[in-house]
């Protein structure tokens, strides 16, 4: 008996001592718990942790333009721990980023494209995230003109040229404005204004030179922003085939007259090509004058004074400015000796008005 009663009292003692440990290892758990907690980091709302969890995520969408129109070939970037992961898009404007670390942080996605304004928003990633982009377009200057004619070193081109280049604007918003230079000396030769795109503007060089090279160039500029190129340099070469001689002109004054005395004579000459003219005179006395240049199809006049008595032919004919001679005109004239005007009147008044003698000797048959 007194056995099994320490037998019973050890099996109650060890009861006792393994309650007592395992509320000392409760305890002791707890106190390591709020060890934790006191020593864990605390975050505010306004941190995010970089803590990066072991998968990847993806940002996918479309990119777009202000028409929502689809944008192909549209660069699509998401930065993150200094590097990047990107994609472009397809002909529908849709993309596909990968490889992207998830984590508890926000990544910059940039959109981009030439002509168009980059778009950037900060985004967090998950598994299968998705934006679309909308990009607005940045106005493109004017293509430099293209294809101009004359072509470059084209050779026996008229002396009137018509000037023409092919105008193209990446926008082309509103009209393009097209200015023609020569490349000598920057000078302005004359514009056009082209309304729709991918089209030929114009543009005439008067007045050039038989057997002259000359250099071009064409600046064109878009409204309303007013954004310029140039084109590249061109060169050609007149021929002299294509400058006329002027008409042969007409000469009006008096037949008779007498020495000493002053007399006016008209001319008048055209040119077909409407270049200016010389007109080269030859009094029939042994004196010769050249007048001008002047203005195609327009009258001139000049006098001439004889200083002897006898039968005098006039010879005129014209040049134009590039060479070319017409045929000669003639007008015979008198002076007899001593004679003196018997109406001193008349002659003062024809000195004064010579436009008025063809209209006279219509009119009096003075010949």
């Amino acid at each position: 008996m007194l056995i099994c009663h320490i037998d019973l009292y050890m099996i109650s003692s060890l009861e006792i001592w393994g309650k007592r440990m395992i509320k000392k290892g409760l305890a002791v758990v707890v106190i390591l718990l709020f060890i934790g907690v006191a020593f864990a980091p605390t975050f505010s709302s306004s941190v995010t942790p970089s803590t990066t969890i072991t998968y990847d995520g993806s940002l996918s969408g479309y990119v777009k333009n202000t028409n929502m129109d689809p944008i192909d070939g549209a660069r699509v970037r998401v930065y993150f721990h200094e590097t990047y992961e990107e994609d472009y898009t397809d002909s529908s404007g849709y993309y596909h980023v990968t490889n992207i670390p998830i984590c508890y942080c926000l990544k910059n996605a940039t959109a981009s494209k030439v002509g168009y304004e980059t778009e950037w928003v900060l985004l967090g990633i998950a598994e299968n995230t998705i934006h679309d982009f909308i990009l607005t377009t940045i106005n493109q200057p004017p293509n430099p003109p293209t294809d101009p004619d004359p072509e470059d070193e084209a050779e026996n081109v008229v002396v009137d040229p018509i000037l023409s280049v092919l105008v193209s604007d990446p926008d082309f918003e509103v009209y393009i404005n097209v200015k023609f230079y020569d490349a000598s000396d920057d000078g302005y030769i004359g514009s056009d204004v082209i309304y729709t795109d991918n089209t030929r503007a114009y543009c005439q060089w008067k007045n050039l030179r038989p057997c002259t090279t000359y250099s071009w160039y064409a600046v064109a500029e878009d409204y309303p922003y007013h954004n310029t190129t140039q084109s590249d340099t061109w060169n050609f070469t007149t021929g002299i085939e294509n400058n006329n001689p002027p008409t042969v002109p007409t000469i009006n004054g008096p037949t008779s007259g007498s020495p000493h005395q002053k007399y006016y004579y008209t001319f008048i000459s055209t040119d077909p090509d409407d270049h200016d003219v010389y007109y080269e005179i030859d009094w029939g006395d042994g004196k010769f004058d050249t007048i001008g240049p002047y203005t195609s199809n327009v009258l001139k006049n000049t006098y001439h004074t004889w200083d002897d008595s006898g039968n005098f032919t006039i010879k005129a004919r014209t040049k134009d400015v590039y060479g070319e001679y017409s045929d000669w005109a003639y007008l015979e004239v008198t002076m007899p000796v001593d004679q003196q005007s018997s109406h001193p009147w008349f002659t003062w008044f024809l000195e004064r008005f010579p436009n008025a003698f063809p209209i006279l000797r219509h009119l009096f048959d003075l010949e």
